[in-house]
């Protein structure tokens, strides 16, 4: 098969469309409506609070826990959308007053069930489907 000049630039401009359009089909998060719900699990002490993660373009979502000296800090950002689900990267900041601010991350992979991020004997850190408002 042969192409003239003309028709190779057609082809190739046809092929840079076409991945120009794929890429941008996986731009978002196929699962966009979600939610980080941290449940504190001391003894004698089960409470959640949760807040919005849908992902905003331009905005560093952050979230704040805890009481007075040991409140702790939860930040996110949405990496990429991948064929195994939505890819998010969370960092965790320990209580300020403590001797050794802890500092962790951890990248998820969210398919739309309740994904655990984090898990201890004091806090369990999840990302989940948020609940629709009820009509």
């Amino acid at each position: 098969m042969s192409f003239s000049s003309k028709n190779r630039w057609w082809l190739l401009g046809a092929l840079i469309l076409a991945g120009n359009g794929l890429s941008q089909e996986k731009a978002g998060p196929e699962f966009p409506n979600v939610e980080v719900q941290v449940s504190f699990v001391r003894p004698g002490e089960l409470k959640a609070v949760a807040t919005d993660a849908t992902s905003k373009p331009g905005v560093q979502p952050k979230f704040r826990f805890g009481k007075g000296k040991s409140t702790w800090e939860i930040t996110w950002s949405f990496m990429e959308r991948s064929d195994f689900g939505d890819m998010y990267k969370f960092t965790r900041v320990g209580p300020p007053e403590a001797r050794e601010r802890e500092i962790s991350q951890r990248q998820v992979i969210y398919t739309g069930r309740e994904t655990v991020i984090w898990q201890d004997e004091e806090q369990r850190i999840v990302l989940k489907p948020r609940p629709t408002p009820e009509e």
